[in-house]
């Protein structure tokens, strides 16, 4: 049986009974402001997401194979992603995963699925669906 020294013992122990005190960050804060920016973030972090998958082909104007073969079959005013309205977030998470006509489909490894609530969170900013 192995003996430790209680003097080397005694500041881990401390250290470890302190562990359960400490109070989040956002402790104390209200429940209001914590979402808010809970919100914030998702759609900051949703922004970079749609920036480095999904604005190569979905982007507005020329150029972008998505939003031109939307265009073909939607109008204008449909064709950027960004502009529409009317997507719910259940069907942009399912066409994002399974992938939909010539868009190839995001894997969890490529897009987490915490990833993918930021980014459909950026998608439905400030929209009804």
């Amino acid at each position: 049986m192995k003996h430790y020294c209680h003097t080397c013992l005694l500041p881990l122990l401390l250290l470890l009974a302190g562990c359960g005190d400490k109070q989040p960050a956002d402790a104390g804060k209200p429940a209001g402001v914590v979402e808010q920016a809970s919100v914030v973030m998702a759609e900051e972090e949703g922004k970079e997401l749609f920036e480095l998958y999904c604005i190569a082909c979905h982007g507005a104007g020329p150029g972008h194979p998505g939003t031109m073969r939307l265009q073909e079959r939607l109008g204008e005013e449909k064709a950027a992603l960004l502009n529409r309205d009317e997507l719910p977030p259940a069907y942009i998470k399912t066409v994002v995963r399974e992938g939909f006509k010539l868009m190839p489909p995001f894997r969890p490894t490529e897009i987490t699925d915490s990833q993918l609530d930021a980014l459909t969170a950026y998608i439905t900013a400030g929209k009804e669906s």
